[in-house]
């Protein structure tokens, strides 16, 4: 095994949890990129809610994972997990599903500047996110419904994205003004200015308040496009 990658007997005891209370779910042997060993390359592990709605046996910490380098497909969704940081550092991710935890906006700048190169399915779906605005340069599938996201900002020049999803954004709501003062300016994915990629194949944005198209210009490979509102919603958006 390349070190860090079995569990010794001075582990930390959360990766010990993992593997006392998930059994199989670090798994698929693999040799190590640079050679040097033997890793495991997929840790399984989504949360489960306790009967007693508890929220036992969920992670809010991932820290002890900081040298489990060599894993390429996670999965811990379902979890309670808002810092991010150890899986930043898993160089050769391939696939990393945070979906359903607490990441927000200032959750994700720990990923700005990771080495992760070779990232290329991206699901952090059904969190707390308002702006996103990470480029991994070899991302194809990235999945961003159900958060409260008023902007996506993109790089067109870098990113190769083929699925976009986006789907029922829904913003914290400002509290009301007060009397005298004008209201808020609306808040939500108002347009597609950001991630109208020339790359994308499948964009995905039914359920946002969309008023204008603009950022779509540029989609020339597209081959399905979502821009719908569900029928009871649309009284609630414009």
């Amino acid at each position: 095994m390349a070190d860090g990658e079995a569990p010794a007997a001075d582990a930390p005891k959360l990766v010990l949890d993992i593997h006392i209370r998930a059994g199989e779910s670090l798994k698929g042997i693999a040799k190590t990129v640079d050679g040097a060993g033997f890793a495991f390359t997929h840790l399984d592990l989504p949360g489960k809610d306790a009967e007693d709605g508890s929220g036992d046996g969920k992670f809010a910490n991932v820290e002890a994972l900081k040298d489990y380098l060599h894993l390429r497909y996670v999965n811990l969704s379902n979890h309670i997990i808002s810092d991010p940081g150890p899986l930043a550092a898993m160089a050769y991710l391939l696939s990393l599903n945070l979906s359903k935890n607490r990441l927000t906006t200032e959750s994700l700048e720990q990923f700005k500047g990771a080495p992760l190169n070779f990232l290329q399915v991206l699901d952090l779906s059904h969190n707390r996110i308002e702006e996103y605005s990470i480029n991994f340069p070899m991302l194809r599938e990235l999945c961003l419904n159900n958060n409260q996201l008023s902007a996506i900002k993109l790089d067109a020049s870098v990113c190769v994205l083929k699925k976009l999803d986006v789907r029922d954004n829904r913003p914290l709501e400002p509290p009301p003004p007060a009397e005298g003062e004008a209201p808020p300016p609306p808040k939500g994915l108002l347009d597609c200015d950001g991630y109208g990629m020339p790359s994308l194949e499948e964009l995905l944005v039914t359920g946002n308040p969309i008023q204008s198209l603009k950022g779509l210009e540029t989609l020339t490979g597209v081959l399905e496009l979502d821009l719908s509102v569900p029928r009871s919603e649309k009284s609630s958006l414009w």
